[in-house]
């Protein structure tokens, strides 16, 4: 049997490393049931968005949701 897929959104992507409950519990559930995945578009966009903060954090979180994914 082939494993379920399921694509991530940017908007759980921006919120997970921020800690934001919902979406860290909503990723967690889905983790259990599915392969996750993103977009080659939603991965650029959360590194641009890492990277115009201006701040290493943001781009550190970034970089970790690569090995995730």
């Amino acid at each position: 049997m082939e494993a379920r897929r399921v694509c991530l959104g940017f908007d759980v992507l921006i919120d997970y490393p921020r800690g934001r409950r919902e979406a860290v519990d909503h990723i967690h559930r889905l983790e259990e049931a599915a392969v996750l995945s993103t977009t080659s578009i939603n991965a650029f966009k959360v590194y641009y968005e890492a990277y115009k903060s201006g701040r290493e954090k943001n781009v550190e979180n970034a970089k970790g949701l690569r090995g995730s994914l």
